[in-house]
């Protein structure tokens, strides 16, 4: 949010290149951007590999499959996995295709996307933000284009070694929670059957946590509560202390009230006591 509106406030940009800390773009893909027919879209998202050649798959974009008869029942009958509803293997090596959800890895703004959605709401911090803002855009009108001929590399390790096991564990709070505001737009009327699928499954991430399983249930407890209240911007020297985790000392804190880098993974700024 931060970096958005200070590129708008400097430079007035027609579009905006956003990427994460540890992503870059790969050689020529911005000179692939710049050829890009971009008629009628106002954000276009980039094909995301890992540095070994593999789809990105915390960056694959999709579809709400709440707003799309085939995505739904692909994904009601788990057809295709991940493939059900997010976009398959193939159309990476296509000519493209329109999408509902994207990452903020790889993801050109433009000026009329921005006017029309606004900026990354900063309360959300770090897990789903991009897929709120991205699908919000959608629902609003707007047209955000799969582009496979831009490539970016994304060298994140975040989950390696510890698949369904948060760390730090205060990343349980805000995971859950944006999750839910994400689940809530994106399906509707459907969204309360939907969350009596999704709470079992999210309750037994347990079993990941071993000697830590009380803390993980109060953060997924909080997160629950907040999202359902629609809640953002909480006290995050709160999240800290139900992890069990000490506070960053003597960070200094940005115009935005977030603290510098957060150190473990490399993955996002601290908030700040302002949330």
């Amino acid at each position: 949010e931060t970096g958005m509106r200070l590129a708008c406030s400097r430079f007035d940009p027609d579009w905006i290149a956003v990427m994460d800390d540890d992503a870059r773009p790969a050689p020529g893909a911005l000179a692939a951007f710049h050829r890009l027919d971009k008629a009628g879209c106002e954000a276009v998202a980039a094909a995301v590999y890992t540095p070994g050649g593999e789809i990105c798959e915390m960056n694959r974009p999709s579809r709400n499959p709440f707003w799309h008869a085939r995505e739904f029942t692909r994904t009601l009958m788990r057809i295709g996995g991940r493939g059900g509803f997010h976009v398959r293997p193939e159309d990476y090596t296509g000519p493209g295709r329109q999408i509902d959800v994207a990452s903020f890895v790889g993801l050109f703004v433009s000026r009329a996307a921005i006017g029309r959605v606004g900026f990354p709401d900063g309360r959300l911090f770090v897990y789903g933000e991009d897929g709120i803002y991205t699908l919000d855009l959608t629902r609003r009108g707007g047209r955000i284009w799969f582009a496979p001929g831009i490539v970016f590399e994304h060298d994140c390790d975040t989950f390696e070694g510890q698949r369904g096991r948060f760390r730090p564990l205060w990343k349980v709070y805000y995971y859950h929670r944006n999750l839910l505001l994400l689940y809530r737009m994106a399906a509707g009327w459907m969204f309360w059957p939907a969350l009596l699928a999704v709470l079992p499954k999210w309750l037994s991430k347990i079993r990941h946590h071993p000697g830590e399983r009380g803390r993980f249930l109060r953060l997924l407890g909080w997160a629950v509560r907040d999202g359902l209240a629609r809640r953002t911007g909480g006290d995050h020297a709160r999240v800290l202390a139900l992890a069990g985790a000490e506070p960053p000392l003597s960070e200094p804190v940005s115009d935005s009230g977030f603290r510098g880098d957060s150190g473990p993974e490399g993955s996002a700024p601290v908030p700040g006591g302002r949330g």
